[in-house]
């Protein structure tokens, strides 16, 4: 009778986490949802932090080392100098929400069950509102904005390349999750939906994760294969494959691309921008806040992750952040959360061209999957002999 009625418990505890992770990852994706997103967070940091204390369980001191440093990161970055200023307060936000979700990961580590279905559903209904609204030429009601120039639509995202991050990110953990873990019901009709959201965007950095989620799934398989002639498969698969995706862009998305980004600017100044500025404290860095000072006038950012915290915090600054990366990465490939590794992969390379952890909802996304990371669910391991080339069984 105590057993029934504590896994009836841990289910409701499972439902209600995985309902405020949806809300937070459908909140991300409207225009005016970034406040109810940021809310919904708040309210999943509450009830766990009651739960939490209800329960005194045993907390991972891997993680509270992580929560630790990460509050020295925030103080180490700010500067007396730009503490004022208003993007060094939007970025100081949007890093304390990582804290904020890093102990809600720390509290149910080990003792939560979400599955990732929930994240990569919850974003398609975006996707799907993005889509209604480009063949309806409308906001519906305000939840979506007018495309940008007229012709790269972003949905109720800040903006084109957010957008396309995001979905990516979706698209990377499902079709990740369909090759490596469990069958995705209607997963082809699903990816097109979201390939269609993320084409819209005409996002070079979305286009480019793109190409790096395909080879990194690609590789996946082939590696997970232990026979040769299924291994021999995969090969002749992706080079035909290859060579159809590559025909479709060279001869009817690449004429289009260029028309709609001829009048994009080329952001390789910004390297150098970023290379004088580090030189003048490259060990330390400058601040958060800082580029707007520093910089060309004209960009609060260098549209890069890692160029922000060498500028922001010098060499010890990307150290931190690489090492955080590396941290999470190596923590899902040892639960052999394969799925959710490559979905990480993904979003690093996205950090090289444009700033989603300081930035706003594509950050969202990311956090989530460290708290599932966190969490380990057993149902999200990969089990071996439960990959096949040409049949994925469900694991036990």
């Amino acid at each position: 009778m105590e057993t029934a009625l504590l896994k009836r418990s841990r289910n409701l505890w499972d439902t209600i986490v995985a309902s405020l992770l949806c809300l937070i990852i459908l909140f991300s994706q409207l225009r005016q949802g970034q406040v109810l997103a940021v809310l919904a967070t708040c309210l999943l940091f509450y009830v766990s932090f009651l739960r939490f204390t209800m329960r005194r369980h045993a907390v991972s001191s891997a993680g509270l080392v992580w929560c630790l440093l990460w509050v020295f990161m925030i103080v180490y970055l700010v500067r007396p100098a730009y503490v004022d200023d208003v993007e060094t307060k939007i970025e100081l936000s949007w890093l304390f929400i990582g804290l904020i979700m890093l102990m809600i990961a720390l509290m149910n580590s080990g003792y939560t069950t979400v599955s990732t279905s929930a994240l990569y559903d919850t974003a398609l209904v975006g996707a799907l509102l993005a889509i209604i609204s480009m063949i309806t030429k409308s906001t519906l009601g305000g939840l979506v904005s007018t495309p940008y120039a007229g012709t790269r639509y972003f949905g109720g995202f800040d903006g084109p390349n957010e957008m396309g991050a995001f979905y990516v990110l979706a698209l990377s953990l499902m079709l990740a999750e369909h090759l490596l873990r469990r069958r995705v019901h209607f997963v082809w009709a699903k990816a097109g939906v979201f390939l269609i959201a993320i084409i819209s965007t005409w996002s070079r950095s979305a286009f480019g994760a793109l190409c790096v989620m395909y080879g990194l799934c690609f590789c996946s398989v082939y590696f997970q294969e232990r026979r040769v002639s299924e291994r021999a498969k995969v090969v002749v698969l992706f080079l035909l494959l290859s060579t159809l995706i590559a025909h479709i862009f060279v001869y009817i998305a690449l004429p289009q691309y260029n028309i709609i980004r001829r009048s994009a600017g080329d952001r390789g100044y910004l390297m150098e921008i970023t290379r004088a500025i580090v030189r003048q404290r490259p060990i330390w860095g400058h601040g958060l806040g800082s580029y707007w000072f520093l910089g060309d006038g004209t960009n609060a950012t260098p549209h890069s992750e890692y160029l922000l915290f060498i500028i922001s915090g010098g060499i010890l600054g990307l150290l931190f952040l690489v090492g955080f990366f590396t941290y999470w990465l190596r923590a899902a490939l040892k639960k052999r959360m394969y799925p959710e590794a490559i979905t990480l992969l993904v979003f690093y390379v996205l950090e090289a061209f444009f700033n989603n952890l300081v930035r706003g909802r594509v950050s969202f996304f990311f956090w989530t999957l460290i708290l599932l990371v966190a969490m380990g669910n057993r149902s999200n391991q990969f089990q071996t002999g439960d990959f096949s080339f040409g049949h994925i069984k469900r694991p036990l």
